[in-house]
């Protein structure tokens, strides 16, 4: 069983082939299933598909020891968010969309924003994060709460 860093449980066997009973401390997500499900079937991963995901098996069996991804991403409606290194950025409408910086190497809980005092780094994080936005297509749907803003709006 491996979990991503012993936060948010991602659990995975295959008897055999990745060795049991092992925390795997180094960031992952959802979509590294895709082409590890695909390659574990015996298929390929075109490039010209650009997935996100990578296929863990190297980094589950110990046959790579760095880390799967060098940044991660998310959004979801107004929700984005880019991880790396120890870094997290997240915006929210929770927090009016101004994004957080949060050092989870010293702040798991996400208690303390760093932005004041980190200002070159959230720079360099949200351009990384537009960088990325700009190559992703428009969602086919969008959350509940988008919809209703939208709704009010008359949009």
């Amino acid at each position: 069983m491996y979990q991503w860093g012993g936060r948010v449980p991602f659990c995975v066997q295959w008897k055999g082939k990745i060795p049991a009973g092992k925390d795997y401390d180094f960031p992952i997500q959802n979509l590294d299933i895709l082409p590890m499900a695909l390659i574990a079937a015996g298929g390929k991963v075109d490039p010209e598909w650009k997935l996100d995901g990578v296929d863990l098996m190297p980094y589950l069996t110990g046959k790579n020891s760095a880390a799967p991804h060098e940044k991660l991403f998310w959004r979801f409606g107004e929700q984005w968010a880019i991880r790396k290194g120890d870094w997290k950025l997240v915006a929210s409408a929770f927090d009016k969309n101004v994004p957080r910086l949060i050092n989870l190497k010293d702040d798991i809980g996400e208690a303390n924003d760093l932005s004041e005092k980190n200002p070159d780094k959230v720079k360099e994080l949200t351009t990384e994060w537009k960088a990325w936005n700009a190559e992703q297509k428009e969602p086919l749907w969008k959350p509940a709460m988008a919809k209703k803003k939208k709704d009010k709006d008359g949009e």
